[in-house]
């Protein structure tokens, strides 16, 4: 499952000096978890000083465990202003062609073709947009849309 992290810096009681010497560790710890695949994404905010982070966890406290690892946070410097669980937006997914950056495109199958195999390995009772998406173990997937794909060079 997914997760939105929104973290904010402690700008009230510690000045910028204090921040510094930690923030070499601090981006080390988050590419250590980019690495492990606990984090897919990390922003910076642009309203206050903070971050947002992108979790693929199992729970809350899932997420929650991976932050307390960030030094800022261990050291009381940045505060967890929220942790929300995500769903996938309907149909998305179900109309998501996923294909590897190397797949010549006489590989590819048609997206109607691609569908149709998901149509018919899915039951019936299971509601389009509530399986998650596919966990993406290389970060040079390409996710084309069924309707934007194109399987002829050109």
């Amino acid at each position: 499952m997914q997760f939105f992290a929104l973290l904010t810096r402690n700008t009230e009681k510690f000045s910028d000096a204090d921040f510094a010497p930690l923030l070499p560790s601090e981006a080390e710890q988050r590419r250590t978890l980019y690495a492990e695949g606990a984090v897919r994404q990390v922003w910076n905010r642009g309203d206050i000083p903070g971050s947002g982070m992108m979790f693929e966890a199992g729970s809350d406290a899932d997420v929650r465990g991976h932050l307390a690892t960030l030094p800022l946070v261990k050291a009381g410097m940045m505060d967890i202003a929220a942790v929300v669980p995500l769903a996938p937006y309907p149909r998305v997914w179900a109309q998501a062609l996923i294909l590897t950056a190397n797949t010549p495109p006489a590989a590819i199958p048609a997206a109607g073709q691609f569908l149709q195999s998901q149509a018919a390995a899915s039951p019936a009772s299971v509601p389009l947009g509530s399986v998650a998406p596919p966990r993406v173990a290389d970060r040079r997937t390409v996710i084309a849309l069924s309707r934007n794909c194109h399987t002829e060079p050109g």
